[in-house]
């Protein structure tokens, strides 16, 4: 009787102990769950901006993704992605569709970027972009 008790006690105590082990774990934080502060926005802008054709590596496209999501740059014109990003290294035209193509790195003397990064546009309205490497 009197070992049964402790049994049960030696239980409910190994299960609150698993409960609170496991709850008093630290939790994985994605760096997608946090917030760019103000001078982290402009770091990443500036450092996009001075690196004008990739070869400098500074041009990380999950940063830029990170940007574009909190400052809302969809449904913007291209005033404003050139506001962060500076001009384009290409622009290609397909009627009232066209994109703006910024290199990400750069070989060679002829500067061949395999890895870029595309602003989508339709009617100046920026409705899509993305990370693409060839």
């Amino acid at each position: 009787m009197i070992l049964n008790r402790i049994l049960h006690v030696y239980i409910g105590l190994s299960v609150i102990f698993c409960f609170t082990l496991l709850g008093c774990q630290p939790k994985k934080v994605l760096l997608e769950e946090y917030i760019l502060s103000p001078d982290s926005i402009r770091i990443i802008s500036e450092r996009w901006q001075n690196d004008l054709t990739g070869c400098g590596m500074q041009r990380i496209p999950n940063l830029a993704e990170r940007l574009i999501r909190q400052v809302e740059l969809v449904g913007n014109d291209t005033a404003k992605v050139i506001e962060y990003f500076g001009p384009p290294n290409h622009i290609t035209f397909n009627g009232k569709k066209h994109t703006y193509i910024y290199f990400l790195e750069c070989y060679g003397e002829k500067r061949i970027s395999y890895s870029n990064f595309y602003f989508h546009f339709e009617n100046d309205s920026l409705f899509a972009y993305q990370h693409a490497i060839f």
